[in-house]
């Protein structure tokens, strides 16, 4: 979901734009203390378990007026590494991608709504508010949500999704010339691909493909890069 800015700033092409969250409200009663200086509840409709949206512009109200730029889902960095090694017949081989400084809308996070009866990961219910001091961060899951806590835009659902994956691991040994007679050279090796990649977001794949301005950055559900290993023999006569 994206809004259209109202204010006059230049963004990005496909930034986020929304609201900001301060929070989650622990009672009801700390849901009807949100209010402005002259005593009007910022967000009436708000209970126990929603998400407290900021009055980021400080003018008396939570409304399209304080939309804020949520960050962009295009890496400010992106960096590679390629590390090869030989010694004696063996030779080695490792590259490594990385990618820095992109939020993504996290749709998994998006469908844990109520109302929506999809397949969840494993585990991620149980980070959602279930009573008071639960959690800061992940609002109450029921079949209506009249505070927008799923329907609004907001930094509850983006996340920082920068990772580091390691591509290749090759392993290689060449016999030395002779050793075989008839053949000039024999190399077996072995090589792992996608081994390992280190990143702290939460969803399946960190590394989204391209999907267009306005769409791109949004994780509908990205598989898992496969895990390969190989194992080969190069001969030559």
């Amino acid at each position: 979901m994206r809004a259209t800015p109202i204010r006059s700033v230049i963004h990005e092409p496909g930034a986020w734009f929304g609201y900001i969250v301060d929070g989650v409200f622990q009672t009801d009663a700390e849901a009807a203390a949100y209010k402005n200086k002259s005593g009007v509840v910022y967000q009436p409709l708000a209970k126990a378990g929603d998400l407290k949206f900021r009055d980021a512009n400080d003018d008396g109200a939570v409304d399209l007026k304080d939309l804020s730029d949520l960050g962009s889902p295009w890496p400010k960095l992106t960096t590679g590494l390629t590390l090869t090694l030989n010694y004696q017949g063996f030779d080695f081989r490792t590259e490594f991608y990385g990618s820095f400084g992109q939020t993504y809308s996290n749709d998994y996070r998006l469908l844990m709504q109520g109302t929506t009866r999809y397949n969840f990961l494993s585990g991620l219910g149980d980070k959602f508010w279930s009573g008071p001091g639960t959690t800061n961060s992940f609002p109450i899951m029921k079949s209506t949500d009249p505070n927008g806590n799923f329907s609004k835009m907001s930094s509850f659902l983006l996340e920082n999704a920068d990772f580091v994956r390691c591509r290749v691991v090759q392993l290689g040994y060449t016999i030395p010339s002779g050793w075989i007679k008839g053949l000039k050279s024999v190399r077996a090796y072995i090589s792992a691909q996608n081994l390992f990649t280190i990143t702290k977001y939460s969803g399946l794949n960190p590394e989204l493909p391209f999907q267009g301005i306005g769409l791109n950055g949004i994780d509908r559900f990205t598989a898992v890069t496969p895990r390969s290993y190989l194992f080969g023999i190069n001969v030559s006569l």
